[in-house]
């Protein structure tokens, strides 16, 4: 940072006193805790409205990005909807299957106007990994309102999902199409 003072008579190149440079800290990437990403049916490939929580470090201003990478075989059909809690925050998401990536921009009022702030949301019709598995983990990571590329991350982290389990069968029943003894 450049730094000039002046004596009392103005600003102009004779009025310097003295001039030099200080040194900033770094500004580096924030962590992301208590992550955590929860479905709300942890059944193999049943889809269902899934909550998304974290602390932030940093701030996610309007306009900030929230990308989530899924690991385990999580998937979309489609952009699914987002809705943050306080829900003066809104939010658009954009799937892209191949990457297993879900990006979403914000909008409305600052997601964590303040660091350390908790966030939470929720994400429709997301289907889970279509076997059984444990619990995976999402990478998600927060950018400033410049984009997405590594410059613009404010933090990172990851985050647990509920573990996928073994449904039950209902109502199953085999009949046979003849009912005689030994036909």
């Amino acid at each position: 940072v450049a730094i000039t003072t002046f004596d009392s008579t103005g600003t102009a190149a004779g009025d310097v006193i003295d001039a030099g440079s200080a040194a900033t800290d770094a500004i580096t990437q924030g962590g992301l805790t208590t992550a955590t990403v929860a479905s709300a049916t942890d059944t193999p490939g049943v889809k269902s409205t899934a909550t998304v929580g974290f602390t932030t470090a940093g701030r996610i201003l309007s306009g900030g990005a929230i990308q989530l990478v899924f690991s385990e075989g999580e998937t979309f059909d489609a952009n699914p909807t987002v809705t943050f809690t306080p829900n003066t925050v809104t939010g658009t998401a954009v799937w892209t299957g191949g990457t297993s990536t879900l990006v979403i921009t914000t909008a409305g009022d600052a997601v964590s106007a303040d660091e350390g702030t908790a966030v939470s949301f929720t994400l429709t019709n997301m289907r889970n990994a279509p076997s059984i598995v444990g619990a995976s983990t999402v990478a998600i990571t927060t950018f400033d309102s410049t984009g997405t590329a590594a410059g613009d991350v404010i933090d990172a982290g990851s985050a647990a999902t509920d573990a996928i389990t073994q449904g039950g069968l209902t109502t199953a029943t085999v009949a046979s199409a003849t009912d005689t003894p030994g036909v």
